[in-house]
């Protein structure tokens, strides 16, 4: 799946408040922003088992986990790329 010059504001979820990447899906995120988004885990992306996510260009700003992962929780298995002129990666915490 691809998602690209998408905003995602003020959402909320116990997994991934912006963007939930399924158990083995491919996920590109090119020129989009996340901001003020809540979760218990991935405030803005979570990204769940064998998964693998990329984002490029892509700014994130005040998301917020209860638990883990401000503005990404990577589950088990699962693969994150932060690809190169990404802006204002704000509170990331990447739990592997």
């Amino acid at each position: 799946m691809s998602i690209t010059g998408s905003k995602f504001k003020e959402n909320a979820s116990r997994y991934g408040g912006g963007v939930y990447a399924a158990e083995g899906s491919n996920v590109l995120i090119t020129n989009s922003s996340f901001s003020t988004n809540r979760a218990r885990y991935g405030g803005a992306i979570f990204a769940a088992i064998n998964s693998v996510v990329r984002i490029v260009d892509t700014n994130f700003a005040h998301n917020t986990a209860s638990k883990h992962g401000a503005a990404i929780y990577a589950d088990e298995g699962s693969t994150v790329y932060v690809i190169a002129n990404n802006k204002n990666i704000k509170y990331l915490v990447i739990i592997l």
